[in-house]
């Protein structure tokens, strides 16, 4: 039998066969005939799209708070994805820290509930003598509805317009003027009527004059 070295010829083709047969067998069970696409699975476009609009619509909230409410929704998804989604989007990933809220989000979290007031004087003619009336007017920003009226509009449409003589005048004036408000004039921030009560399409047009057709407002009838 031939040596070469150590080893002999004979010992050295054995080990060879049987290192060989030991690869055959690892690679049968290493997997490798399932894993087509090795490495981190992509992340769906819809998962990529939940987090920005989480975090467009909580500017507040971190990427721990994203992924809960997301997998809440019952997609799989981690901290780690949730939070390299946001710095590749030019997000904040962890906003929690204290922070100046701009000026447009906190008009926006407390509209519902704001109220505008404007306080002016008007001049009344009684007996001859000029007396001033205060007048308090507060609105509602939401909906546009007066308890009286908004800032300057009744003076400029109606009080510039008619020489009052008594506080029952300035009364009737101002219910006048709230109901052409609120159920006849147009809001140019709503884009519609704050309640209408002249909703009809089809029937004839139809012009309400009030003060003596200081204010009109032209509706349809029901057909």
């Amino acid at each position: 039998m031939l040596s070469s070295g150590r080893f002999t010829f004979k010992e050295r083709s054995e080990d060879t066969l049987l290192g060989c047969y030991r690869k055959l067998i690892a690679q049968k069970h290493d997997g490798s005939d399932n894993c087509r696409n090795p490495g981190r699975p992509r992340t769906s476009q819809e998962i990529t799209d939940l987090v920005i609009q989480f975090k467009q619509e909580n500017p507040h909230w971190g990427y721990t708070r994203i992924k809960d409410n997301i997998a809440y929704l019952g997609y799989k998804i981690g901290k780690t994805t949730a939070k390299n989604i946001l710095l590749a989007n030019g997000y904040d990933s962890e906003p929690d820290v204290p922070r100046k809220t701009t000026w447009k989000e906190f008009i926006r979290s407390h509209w519902s509930i704001l109220a505008v007031c404007d306080f002016f004087s008007a001049e009344l003619l009684i007996k001859g003598k000029l007396i001033r009336c205060m007048v308090l007017f507060p609105m509602d920003l939401s909906t546009r509805r007066v308890e009286i009226l908004g800032v300057r509009s009744i003076k400029e449409e109606c009080l510039n317009h008619l020489i009052l003589s008594s506080e029952e005048q300035l009364r009737y004036v101002r219910s006048e003027y709230l109901e052409h408000d609120h159920h006849e004039r147009i809001h140019e921030g709503l884009n519609r009527i704050i309640e209408p009560r002249h909703e009809g399409w089809q029937g004839a047009t139809i012009c309400i004059e009030r003060l003596g057709g200081l204010l009109r407002s032209r509706h349809r009838t029901a057909a």
